[in-house]
């Protein structure tokens, strides 16, 4: 079968061209858009699990300083730093700069904030307000966390947990809580 004459025209071959680059370039960005938010997401998973087992965190990071692959600098900082704080941090940048496109590393680490704010929680409450004072106020981080980075905005939708997290953050502000 041949193609009609105004497929084999050049101005038909070079659009075609332009439009297949042009597609072939936005799915190449959506993927490192994704592989990003993928990355922030399990670097998030490594330093809670570095807040939840300090021994893994000082192997691990003794291994970086001990390989050259980290300073003295980095290596006290991240040993005096808040893994929980940091883990939260790597989450929450996945919900800031990787929302759209929406993958799943977008909801799971909306999931993982929300799911780690309600076991400090209730970790806090169970102790009480006056030991429990950490627990809560890193709840309280991740709510904040929550209530910033998954609100609907340019035509975002808001995050699944967005109106709980609100409720939360007031309800642990009227308990005296705070986190800048």
């Amino acid at each position: 079968m041949k193609l009609p004459e105004w497929m084999r025209t050049e101005w038909f071959k070079n659009t075609l061209t332009v439009i297949l680059t042009a597609l072939i370039a936005l799915e190449m960005a959506r993927l490192e858009v994704v592989r990003r938010a993928k990355r922030e997401y399990h670097e998030g998973e490594k330093y809670y699990r570095w807040y939840l087992d300090p021994a893994i965190k000082g192997r691990e990071l003794g291994e970086l300083k001990a390989s050259g692959k980290m300073s003295e600098n980095e290596y006290d900082h991240l040993m005096e730093e808040d893994m929980y704080k940091e883990a939260v941090v790597w989450w929450q940048t996945v919900g800031d700069f990787y929302y759209l496109p929406h993958s799943q590393w977008v909801d799971l680490a909306e999931d993982r904030i929300w799911s780690t704010g309600q076991e400090h929680e209730l970790r806090g409450w169970q102790v009480g307000v006056k030991k429990g004072r950490d627990d809560l106020e890193h709840a309280l981080m991740s709510y904040k966390a929550i209530a910033d980075s998954w609100k609907p905005l340019h035509g975002r939708d808001p995050g699944k947990h967005l109106e709980d997290a609100k409720k939360k953050i007031a309800e642990l502000e009227a308990k005296g809580m705070q986190w800048p």
